[in-house]
């Protein structure tokens, strides 16, 4: 009777440890479970997070594309048109320039000359005077219409200057739409990795094989001990 009482303390001590053990095992899987739980949690927040930004960003390109567009109907055709006027005026400065050039060297040669080089005739005091007077008179009439083509061309250039800023301005906004897409294909990228490691420790919460066989093995161990505590009792 004594050995069995012994038999008996010592199988229900071991029931206890077993049991003791199987708590723990279970606090132990419970305890895994919420750190995936807690780690899925927070990649689902940074799936969100990142889905905003996504959208901001989209929304950004949005609004820049549409003032792109308003900039570029703006300008419209308007630069190659002042390309081939500024082309025009510069052909018609030039051919003023010329003729200037033209008079003043007519007008240098009747003050220098009184015989014709070609026919070798006398040129008279009045012709020379004449000549120089009507030269003159040419020279300020063109210098007339070179300040006008000058103030033109001013112009011109000061307008093709506003184009070539609003078409800077196009490229700057181009480049941060390119930018931003960049960055929303790279947002997706991180989407699909952290829905990839979400699927994974889904799939680890219910299949810690480890974890499983360890609690599996202890309660064959406990039932057996059950077994031998009831066998015991019977006797």
């Amino acid at each position: 009777i004594s050995s069995n009482k012994d038999s008996l303390s010592k199988v229900k001590y071991d029931i206890s440890l077993f049991q003791e053990k199987i708590k723990m095992q279970l606090e132990s899987i419970e305890e895994h479970k919420k750190h995936n739980d807690d780690e899925i949690a927070k990649k689902v927040q940074e799936i969100t997070d990142s889905q905003l930004q996504s959208i901001k960003l989209a929304k950004d390109n949005a609004l820049i594309t549409k003032h792109v567009e308003q900039l570029t109907t703006k300008i419209g055709d308007k630069k190659t048109k002042l390309e081939k006027k500024s082309k025009g005026l510069f052909q018609v400065q030039g051919k003023i320039q010329t003729n200037i050039k033209r008079h003043e060297s007519d007008i240098e040669f009747y003050n220098d000359n009184h015989d014709c080089p070609t026919c070798k005739q006398n040129i008279t005091p009045e012709w020379k005077q004449s000549q120089v007077d009507e030269k003159t008179q040419k020279i300020g009439t063109q210098k007339k219409n070179l300040e006008e083509v000058e103030t033109e061309l001013n112009s011109v250039t000061k307008e093709m200057g506003e184009i070539t800023k609003i078409l800077t301005h196009i490229t700057d906004h181009n480049s941060e739409i390119t930018k931003n897409q960049a960055t929303i294909s790279a947002i997706e990228k991180y989407i699909s990795k952290l829905n990839k490691e979400i699927k994974e420790l889904s799939v680890k919460v219910g299949n810690s094989e480890q974890d499983n066989a360890r609690l599996s093995s202890l309660r064959s161990e406990t039932e057996v001990k059950e077994q031998e505590y009831r066998e015991l009792i019977l006797d």
